[in-house]
């Protein structure tokens, strides 16, 4: 696997959009501003998602070891808000697993760190997707 942030973007969007089809949902990888993925809910209108990626990473033996992701845009690293889309998909690359947040729980943060055993728990992308619906949709 290559290390540009190009590929692990791209990787961790096809991650995260698998995830969504296998629970059901209708979405389309979009790339379109701070959008990387949309959520067609019908008559509740569209879900917009950003994609997060990391790979594991470990600290010369220190105990800091887990997943750290970026949650801003842009060369000044903005924090993403309400504006700019719904939901943030946090991909684990190396597990291939998805914890989705609404972002009204992210925003005004740069980096948000997960340890690997948060996204190893049971039905892990359909329980976060689930209250990640049930805080954003009227």
């Amino acid at each position: 696997m290559s290390n540009t942030n190009f590929e692990t973007g791209k990787h961790g969007e096809f991650i995260a959009a698998a995830a969504l089809h296998k629970m059901g949902e209708k979405c389309e990888i979009i790339n379109l501003g701070t959008v990387d993925i949309a959520v067609d809910k019908q008559e509740a209108g569209l879900v917009r998602l950003q994609v997060k990626s990391s790979r594991y990473k470990t600290k010369d033996g220190r105990k800091t070891r887990g997943y750290q992701f970026f949650t801003a845009f842009g060369l000044k690293k903005q924090p993403l808000t309400k504006e700019h889309c719904d939901v943030i998909a946090f991909v684990a690359l190396d597990i291939e697993r998805v914890i989705f947040r609404p972002i009204g729980q992210i925003a005004g943060q740069v980096t948000k760190r997960f340890a690997k055993a948060k996204f190893l728990k049971d039905n892990i992308e359909q329980n976060t997707w689930a209250d990640s619906l049930e805080e954003i949709m009227p």
